[in-house]
């Protein structure tokens, strides 16, 4: 389900946004916080999500879980959506980073699915962190960061341009499955699937990505596929 500003934005077909703009344009960027607990609809700090286009035409995402969350908060997984023109097999995730520094285990990318923890929230993709200290986890992770590629050139419109709705019609345009900590801390074994919602995306930001959108119609198609 798409609402407000991100049904503008998927209907300029942005597929094509940044893969036609002129080469100097300059590159974007934003920061949301993360302040929407899926399931109960609880609101609060619970981390930032910052994306930045970067060379190529990849996308930097980077998480940071806030200490709401408790000090054993480690995130698990994050859901994204992306537009149908993109094919899943042309993505992949690279650059791997855990609070700063290398994984014991590279992420992983997955296609489809629900987000853990309940609400229902289906999204077109998730990213894997690993879970915990174990032979396929990376420890107590607090802060991720990792580039997301696609064969044609991927723009930060592409990822605001469809939002998801829980089983409680609560729309969230991206989600992150934390275990071990909740919103308050002390929660030891508990879990958190909180998200950022379509409302945290700045007007004036919206301005921008329409302007871009409208520049890579007006000077041509998206990078060729490999």
């Amino acid at each position: 389900m798409r609402s407000g500003v991100v049904s503008a934005l998927a209907a300029l077909g942005l597929c094509v946004a940044v893969a036609g703009a002129p080469a100097d344009a300059a590159a974007l960027g934003i920061t949301l916080p993360i302040a929407i607990e899926l399931g109960p609809q609880r609101t609060g700090p619970f981390g930032i999500l910052q994306i930045e286009e970067i060379a190529g035409g990849d996308l930097e995402f980077t998480i940071r879980l806030g200490s709401v969350l408790g000090s054993r908060a480690n995130l698990h997984e994050f859901y994204f959506n992306l537009p149908s023109c993109f094919d899943s097999d042309g993505l992949e995730i690279s650059g791997s980073r855990c609070d700063g520094g290398s994984c014991d285990v590279a992420f992983e990318l997955d296609e489809g699915g629900s987000t853990r923890g309940g609400a229902g929230a289906r999204f077109g993709f998730s990213v894997n962190f690993g879970n915990g200290s174990g032979s396929n986890g990376n420890d107590n992770l607090q802060v991720a960061k990792f580039v997301l590629g696609a064969d044609a050139a991927i723009a930060l419109a592409d990822v605001l341009a469809e939002a998801s709705s829980t089983g409680r019609g609560l729309e969230v345009l991206f989600a992150a499955h934390v275990t071990g900590g909740g919103p308050g801390a002390g929660r030891g074994s508990a879990s958190a699937t909180i998200g950022v919602s379509p409302s945290a995306v700045p007007e004036p930001a919206t301005a921008v990505l329409l302007g871009f959108g409208l520049a890579g119609l007006a000077f041509g198609g998206r990078r060729p596929r490999v």
